[in-house]
């Protein structure tokens, strides 16, 4: 038998190519530990910490959850993790190394996985807390799953049945949400801010807040055709009337539906309001499930 410390240092993936053949576990102090990253970083082509391994995790999600998690067996590897992450944020590829999701859900990065198995907040933890913050993860970022890291804290707060209740409604709101965005963005996703590598909405919230006015206008390429028709059928009155007639029909079921999904989204995030309102610490949740229900309701 080997103890469970010895069994994650000798149970790494041997990997020359990629940042998954660094084994921390191999060096005793930080310095000799910075030394040799270094001379293993140089070696490396630019896109070598993008691999996921078998489980379809990062690098950096699967070495955190040893600080993260509490257990006997993993306490003397959290001194190796933090000298790792301290090391690799002095390179230029850190902030996009831990902004990288896990294979089932690209958008849950380092700070979300993190903070979803954290059993322990202990000044080790606090600390890679920080730093991953300082260098570009932000604690209000949701992952497809809809859960932020405020979330995933609080979530250890909340009672089993509390917490069931809020992942359904979750599910059921990111659902609508996913549809609403496929119709909408249809329309204001060209004026929309977005970030030039990844093409992610940067202020999703307040770019839709923005351009509220153009959510129920009919489609310029429908306009321009409905004119267009005009113009070639002058004899056609009555035809013209009921072609006018059956888009506009058509437009006002499009925004009665448009308005539905606003409804039924305010109503699931309100009820995720009134599960956290329950427990004192849960103030960052409510905040940010209120600052989507208020722009929601003004697109009503």
């Amino acid at each position: 038998m080997i103890c469970g410390t010895c069994e994650q240092k000798n149970s790494i993936e041997k990997d020359s190519e990629t940042i998954w053949g660094f084994n921390p576990f191999m060096y005793d102090t930080f310095r000799s530990l910075k030394k040799a990253f270094y001379f293993f970083y140089i070696k490396m082509k630019p896109n070598f910490y993008k691999k996921l391994n078998e489980e379809g995790y990062t690098y950096s999600q699967w070495y955190i959850y040893y600080l993260s998690n509490n257990m006997y067996k993993y306490k003397k590897l959290h001194k190796q993790i933090v000298w790792l992450f301290q090391v690799m944020s002095e390179y230029d590829f850190f902030k996009h190394f831990i902004k990288l999701g896990k294979f089932e859900d690209h958008k849950h990065n380092t700070l979300h996985h993190y903070l979803k198995y954290m059993t322990n907040m202990g000044n080790l933890q606090y600390l890679i807390l920080n730093l991953l913050i300082n260098n570009g993860l932000n604690m209000t970022d949701e992952d497809n799953e809809g859960y932020n890291g405020y979330d995933y804290l609080n979530n250890k707060l909340l009672s089993d049945e509390d917490k069931l209740e809020k992942n359904i409604l979750t599910r059921k709101y990111k659902i609508l949400e996913k549809e609403f965005d496929n119709i909408v963005l249809l329309k204001i996703g060209d004026k929309m801010k977005k970030c030039d590598i990844c093409l992610d909405f940067i202020e999703k919230y307040e770019d839709i807040k923005l351009y509220k006015q153009y959510i129920y206008k009919k489609d310029d390429k429908e306009d321009n055709e409905e004119n267009g028709d005009k113009e070639d059928n002058e004899d056609n009155g009555d035809k013209e009337d009921n072609e006018d007639n059956e888009k506009n029909e058509k437009n006002e079921k499009n925004v009665k539906y448009i308005k539905h999904l606003i409804e039924k989204i305010i109503e699931y995030r309100q009820n995720c309001i009134n599960i956290h309102k329950k427990y004192i610490k849960c103030s960052d949740s409510i905040e940010r499930h209120q600052y989507v229900v208020d722009i929601y309701r003004e697109l009503i």
